[in-house]
């Protein structure tokens, strides 16, 4: 059963949806058109390496990452088809907000390799956790921790477990080891691990295929995309990533790519980039265009109704969830 953030933002989709086509009836057909193209052609794809990964299973070879990947994909993409309204994406953050602020555009954390928008994102969770961590890391390199809270914080990082960190103990401190210390370490540790905020949230199916591709040739995005690379002198066989380097990874080139009817950027990331496919990244320019559903696995009408979390009480989404 949908939560009010599942319908608010399935709501609010709808709408824009409505009104796209109003104003431009022929634009929003060609951009539906283009992202059918897009998803039918990644679906494909996932679905010729599955096929292969069951005919290897069949005949008792062993099935490649690839492949076992591709199933998992397929599996999300037939889920999500239950939920079409918009695509699943993480975002983590030492910070607590019930969206995000436009005014800090460009001040996040890192050095906006990818260019500004009004937050990243990320459609794999394990890499927005990484910077939900990112309380304990500062607590970290600001000498926060006790020698051995930092071992064992690193070793928490990694994801080992209890028995696994005090084997590493053992083996650090020898005879001189302190199970007891060890065992603090390890608890504290622990909740350091835990500061911060994940947050999940959705993007609106239709604008994805707005989103400049950094690692796609322009010739195969959007008609937004093409018409401001042809403004600009660019050849089509080009990049995203050569049109997002003419424009300028900043607020300037973020605005002049908002005028252009760009909605945000997508690349893949670290751990998809040396395939050349995988998981991306996507930064969205408009905060309405990324919709928190849950926080820290909770949704985000409980924080609003707890008062863990404040908002304007003209927001329209306190508004929406009956808060006063």
């Amino acid at each position: 059963m949908p939560v009010l953030a599942d319908i608010f933002s399935a709501g609010n989709t709808l709408k824009r949806r409505m009104k796209d086509f109003a104003a431009n009836p022929g634009a929003f057909l060609e951009t539906e058109v283009n992202y059918r193209n897009q998803k039918a052609g990644e679906f494909n794809t996932l679905q010729d390496l599955a096929t292969q990964g069951d005919i290897n299973k069949m005949r008792g070879l062993p099935v490649t990452p690839d492949q076992q990947a591709a199933e998992l994909r397929l599996r999300d993409i037939v889920a999500g088809a239950y939920n079409p309204m918009g695509i699943t994406v993480y975002h983590g953050s030492r910070h607590l907000f019930p969206k995000f602020d436009p005014k800090k555009m460009g001040t996040g954390e890192g050095n906006q390799s990818y260019g500004v928008g009004a937050g990243y994102t990320a459609e794999a969770k394990p890499v927005a956790e990484s910077y939900k961590r990112m309380e304990a890391e500062y607590r970290k390199m600001t000498g926060g921790m006790e020698p051995d809270v930092e071992y064992a914080y690193d070793l928490v990082a990694k994801g080992m477990s209890d028995p696994q960190i005090i084997d590493n103990f053992a083996y650090k401190y020898g005879s001189q080891m302190d199970f007891d210390k060890a065992i603090n370490a390890i608890k504290t540790a622990k909740q350091y691990a835990n500061e911060g905020y994940l947050y999940k949230g959705d993007i609106p199916d239709e604008i994805i295929s707005k989103f400049l591709d950094y690692d796609a040739p322009l010739k195969n995005q959007s008609p937004e995309v093409q018409t401001l690379a042809k403004s600009l002198g660019m050849d089509l066989e080009d990049l995203g990533g050569d049109l997002l380097g003419k424009v300028g990874k900043n607020v300037k080139g973020t605005l002049q790519m908002q005028d252009a009817g760009i909605k945000g950027i997508k690349y893949l990331d670290q751990g998809s980039r040396g395939k050349g496919k995988g998981t991306s990244n996507f930064i969205p320019f408009s905060p309405d265009d990324f919709k928190i559903q849950e926080i820290n696995d909770e949704p985000l009408e409980a924080w609003l109704k707890s008062g863990r979390l404040k908002v304007d009480e003209s927001d329209p989404l306190m508004q929406f969830l009956g808060q006063k």
